[in-house]
């Protein structure tokens, strides 16, 4: 009789364990889920902004010599007037000017955009 309540209660006790060891399981799992989606997230976020980032350097480029085209056309057909400043530099300079007020524009325009989307979510 002693025996068997002791076989009992070790039988219990050994449930009981094992129950407490899938609750850990299951705990540790959702942790683990967060974890992928948050480093998901951040991962994706990594990429638009390097993403964004490339194009925006990329379309400076482009703006830079559409514009030193321009520029250079530009001397040959009017000649220089009012003193402006044909050389390599000053054309760069010209157009950097006016992309910095697009870009900055654009950037702003574009981050809210972002932000939106991304606290949307």
């Amino acid at each position: 009789m002693h025996r068997n309540s002791t076989i009992a209660h070790h039988h219990h006790h050994h449930h009981r364990h094992r129950h407490h060891n899938n609750h850990i399981y299951n705990h540790n799992s959702i942790y683990y889920y967060v974890f992928e989606y948050h480093a998901a997230y951040s991962i994706l976020r990594l990429m638009i902004i390097m993403m964004i980032t490339i194009i925006k350097s990329l379309f400076v480029l482009l703006l830079c010599v559409t514009h030193m085209k321009t520029f250079f056309a530009r001397p040959r057909q009017r000649g220089l007037q009012r003193g402006e400043d044909w050389t390599i530099q000053g054309g760069l300079n010209k157009a950097l000017a006016m992309e910095a007020k697009i870009i900055f524009h654009h950037k702003a325009s574009l981050e809210s955009k972002l932000t939106t989307l991304i606290r949307g979510r």
